[in-house]
């Protein structure tokens, strides 16, 4: 499988994280509330403006900035 960005999921895709590129504060708030290797995360949906999304995981609807999402590396449906 190859690999893309969280940020680029559309509305209803499951994506399994396969990585977070960074060593940051963030990253590690990020598994803290569990997008940790092998996580499922299903995008529920996205601001008007495309700068927050809603993330589900590991039971919890999570809001994550672009920014943030951007590190984190997924496998492709």
């Amino acid at each position: 499988m190859s690999s893309a960005l969280l940020s680029e999921a559309g509305c209803g895709e499951i994506r399994t994280v396969s990585h977070i590129d960074d060593t940051s504060d963030t990253v590690r708030r990020l598994c803290d509330m569990g997008f940790t290797e092998g996580a499922r995360v299903i995008k529920l949906f996205s601001s008007p403006s495309g700068g927050i999304s809603a993330y589900l995981v590991r039971g919890s609807v999570i809001a994550v900035r672009r920014g943030d999402a951007e590190r984190i590396f997924t496998d492709e449906p």
